[in-house]
């Protein structure tokens, strides 16, 4: 009677197991479905609608931005010619290219300028714990902050662009150079460079792509190429373009030119990595010092300072 009692709720078991696993892949399943049809609409809605509303809504905030900031601006704005200021040069060399840049960058000078030192004012009077001195230092070092971080934000870009630029041109010349004995002209040299390229340097495939639509607009090889010098500031692309000029105009071999000047460019960048190397160890001087040294010294003097600690206070005890 045992044996015929337990029988059938195993078989129970079996099946609301069976029906329990069953129910659940379906369920799986049928999430999966959804969340692929649910990808499939957006991806559609993505196609129909681009990024054209994300672009629209960064572009309106940008414009905001310019017509807010552009009365703090003037109050930082140097008083000179910006189509020849050496700040417009800078803004350029740093990739800054856009007519709302300069707004942009002063009116965020202006805001820091003003608003670091009226927030840590406003920090103190909270806290009530600074003094009169300390509120007035601490206001003339924001104000610095604020009026001179922005100049070595645009320094660091800039330094960090042209090393970008530096790095990749000896590779982008020895490519251009194969062009042009493969029978390429300039034009076709530059478009193919800059189409090859893209994947080790997008900055130099920009640049290069600039000075091929440039051509391709009708201004003349010489002025694209200065340009190409004047938007980057670096010295290595001022003598490059000085060297094409000059091999166009007295019919000397481009492919030469390059050649050499590719070796040159390589053999400095050589001399670059090798300066930098043997600054390494003057460099590690200050954090070995700060870091290393103190830590150093506690493990060699910590036992002794510990026993030496020790026999002072047991030290005329019975």
């Amino acid at each position: 009677m045992q044996a015929i009692s337990t029988e059938p709720n195993w078989l129970l078991m079996a099946v609301g197991t069976a029906i329990f696993l069953l129910t659940g892949s379906l369920v799986l399943l049928l999430a999966q479905w959804i969340r692929r049809v649910q990808l499939r609409r957006r991806l559609q809605q993505l196609e129909e609608q681009p990024e054209t509303d994300l672009e629209q809504k960064s572009s309106g905030f940008v414009e905001s931005f310019i017509r807010t900031s552009g009365p703090l601006a003037r109050l930082v704005l140097p008083d000179e010619d910006w189509e020849n200021s050496p700040i417009r040069a800078q803004f350029m060399h740093a990739g800054w290219r856009s007519p709302g840049a300069p707004s942009i960058f002063f009116g965020i000078k202006a805001i820091l300028t003003l608003g670091l030192p009226m927030a840590w004012v406003l920090a103190m009077l909270v806290s009530g714990k600074g003094s009169p001195l300390m509120i007035s230092v601490g206001m003339v070092m924001c104000g610095l902050v604020g009026l001179y971080g922005p100049s070595f934000v645009l320094k660091h870009r800039i330094e960090v662009r042209q090393r970008e630029l530096f790095d990749s041109f000896p590779d982008a010349l020895d490519l251009m150079t194969v062009c042009m004995e493969a029978g390429l002209s300039l034009e076709g040299a530059l478009g193919r460079v800059a189409d090859e390229m893209v994947r080790s340097s997008q900055l130099l495939a920009s640049e290069l792509q600039l000075v091929v639509l440039e051509m391709r607009a009708g201004r003349g090889r010489d002025v694209a190429l200065r340009n190409l010098a004047r938007r980057n500031g670096l010295d290595e692309i001022e003598s490059l373009v000085a060297t094409l000029v000059q091999a166009e105009q007295f019919g000397v071999s481009v492919a030469d030119s390059l050649r050499t000047h590719s070796d040159l460019l390589r053999a400095r960048r050589q001399q670059q990595a090798e300066e930098r190397a043997a600054t390494v160890g003057t460099r590690l001087t200050f954090p070995l010092m700060a870091c290393i040294l103190p830590t150093l010294m506690i493990v060699v003097t910590g036992p002794a300072a510990l026993r030496l600690i020790t026999s002072l206070k047991n030290f005329g005890t019975p």
